[in-house]
C-alpha cells in the first residue's frame, strides 16, 4: 500500500484517529442518551456480545414502539458510520505500524485486515437488527438466531484487532526508540 509509505501517512492516521475519537467521544454517547430517554434503557442489542432469539424479543417489547423508532434511527446512522470510522482507524493504523516496524514482511498487512472483518459482521449485525425492528412483532426466529451469531463473532474479531492493534503499536515503539543496529 503506497499511501503507507507517503509523508502524509501520519496525517491521515491522526485525522483517522479524531474522527473515531469524535465518534466514539460526543456522537455515540449522544445516540445512548436518545435510547435511554425513549426506552429507559442505555444499553441496545449490539453492546452485548452474545444474544438469542427470546432475549431479544423480549428487549423490543421492553423498550416499546419510540424506543424501536430511536433505535431504528440509531442503526440506520450512527450506528452505521460508527463502524466506518473505528474500522479505518483501525485498519490503517495497524497497517501503517507493521509496515514502518517491519517493511520486509508484507504479508504481515493481512493482519490490519481483520478489523475490516469486524465491520463486516457490525454492519451484518445492524442490518439484521433494522430487518428485526422493520418486521416486529413478528418474530423471525432463524433471522434473531443469526444476530447472536454476527454480534458473537463481531465481538471476538474486535478482541483479536485490539490486541493487533496494542501490539503492532507496542512493536512500532520499541523499535522507534530501540538504538539501530548497523
Amino acid at each position: 500500500m503506497k499511501i503507507l509509505d507517503s509523508k502524509y501517512s501520519r496525517y491521515i492516521l491522526f485525522l483517522l484517529f479524531i474522527f473515531t475519537l469524535i465518534w466514539s467521544v460526543l456522537i455515540m454517547p449522544l445516540a445512548l442518551r436518545k435510547v435511554a430517554h425513549a426506552t429507559g434503557s442505555s444499553t441496545m442489542l449490539d453492546t452485548q456480545p452474545t444474544s438469542e432469539p427470546t432475549g431479544t424479543y423480549q428487549y423490543l417489547e421492553r423498550v416499546g414502539e419510540e424506543g424501536r423508532q430511536v433505535l431504528l434511527s440509531i442503526y440506520q446512522f450512527e450506528d452505521f458510520v460508527f463502524p466506518i470510522a473505528y474500522g479505518s482507524f483501525f485498519f490503517f493504523a495497524i497497517a501503517y505500524w507493521l509496515r514502518k516496524s517491519f517493511p520486509d514482511k508484507r504479508f504481515l498487512l493481512l493482519l490490519s485486515c481483520i478489523p475490516l472483518l469486524m465491520v463486516y459482521f457490525d454492519f451484518a449485525e445492524n442490518f439484521t437488527i433494522v430487518r428485526l425492528i422493520n418486521h416486529y412483532p413478528n418474530q423471525l426466529t432463524s433471522t434473531a438466531k443469526t444476530l447472536g451469531t454476527y454480534t458473537l463473532v463481531k465481538w471476538i474479531l474486535g478482541l483479536i484487532s485490539g490486541g493487533i492493534f496494542i501490539g503492532s503499536f507496542l512493536i512500532f515503539v520499541v523499535k522507534k526508540i530501540q538504538p539501530s543496529k548497523k
